[in-house]
């Protein structure tokens, strides 16, 4: 795989969020997985890649513009979801899909809200509903300081399965939820749980970027240096061990340089001052991983899961944008 480091990193991130609004259906499904050639339709579907696609064009179209008829796609694809898997629990909602709550999609569900809120006369309708799924993120915390992941919906009953993602997401759901509100309790149940994961590492281990954003979106509200730290050492992890870029995976790629862009955004707000790795060593090492991923790549803006199938997926492309789009945000940047 070619390792050019000439790449339009704004540009590539543009063609994918356009690329996904092309696939929003005009009921609101979007095709999901496809084949890249034959567009044969892949017949699964997971409601939380349907709303981080939808949070992801969002966050692009606030950030740079010029995606109007994307934006509307994703609204569209958004009252989809709400109007035919949310129910109620109390005054809080949930996402349900088959027999299963899983915390990730109202945890996805409202990131995409409170995005999509940013403009657009639904601005108060998104945020009203987006602060009903929070709540229900909010009441899966557990007395031991984590969520409850997934709910089995035929009895009722917590489900021990565990994701190496629904937490990170979750803690970004409170957060982001108490900047758009302005209410403290979501930002300091948040905080109180990542103080609780901070002497674990939880996270790091995984090369976690949902804990990345997290704890980045927390810094940008309270400032607090360890929080740099410890995303510092997500992103040290990853420096030290790039065993993904030899997986074939694209996905791999894009989240690990998520990371190093939400870590970045930290650097930019303490003008580089951490404890872990320096703005060089982050700026090189997206660089690098963005590089590699061009070869996912194809016209339209969507890119394969693999090297070895034409398999497209919604996810794999929103991953992949976001990745570019951190690195838009970052790469005009000059930290010592």
């Amino acid at each position: 795989m070619a390792d050019d480091h000439d790449f339009d990193a704004r540009g590539i991130a543009l063609d994918g969020e356009r690329c996904l609004g092309r696939l929003v259906r005009d009921d609101g499904a979007f095709l999901y997985a496809y084949d890249a050639d034959t567009r044969d339709e892949v017949r699964e579907y997971d409601l939380i890649r349907h709303a981080m696609a939808c949070w992801g064009i969002g966050r692009v179209a606030n950030e740079l513009g010029g995606l109007d008829a994307e934006r509307a796609a994703a609204h569209r694809a958004m009252t989809w979801l709400v109007d035919g898997y949310s129910h109620a629990m109390g005054r809080a909602r949930c996402v349900v899909q088959g027999d299963s709550i899983f915390l990730g999609a109202s945890a996805l569900t409202a990131l995409a809200l409170i995005e999509l809120a940013a403009n657009g006369e639904a601005g108060a309708r998104h945020l009203e509903s987006a602060q009903q799924y929070v709540d229900f993120v909010l009441a899966c915390r557990e007395p031991d300081g984590d969520f409850i992941h997934r709910i089995d919906t035929r009895n009722v009953e917590i489900d021990p399965w565990r994701s190496n993602f629904y937490t990170g997401q979750g803690l970004l759901a409170l957060v982001r939820c108490s900047q758009a509100t302005s209410q403290a309790k979501y930002l300091d149940a948040a905080a109180e749980m990542i103080a609780g994961f901070e002497p674990r590492n939880y996270g790091v281990d995984v090369h976690s970027h949902w804990m990345a954003h997290a704890l980045s979106a927390l810094h940008r509200s309270t400032g607090e240096d360890r929080l740099v730290a410890y995303a510092g050492r997500i992103v040290k992890r990853i420096i030290d061990e790039p065993h993904y870029r030899h997986v074939d995976s694209s996905s791999a790629l894009a989240c690990r340089a998520e990371a190093l862009g939400a870590y970045g955004e930290m650097l930019v707000r303490t003008e580089g001052r951490t404890t872990g790795p320096r703005w060089a060593d982050v700026m090189t090492a997206m660089r690098h991983d963005l590089a590699l991923l061009t070869a996912y790549r194809l016209d339209d803006g969507a890119f394969l899961m693999n090297s070895t199938g034409r398999l497209v997926q919604i996810d794999i492309i929103q991953h992949a944008a976001l990745a570019y789009f951190a690195y838009a945000r970052l790469s005009d940047r000059h930290i010592d």
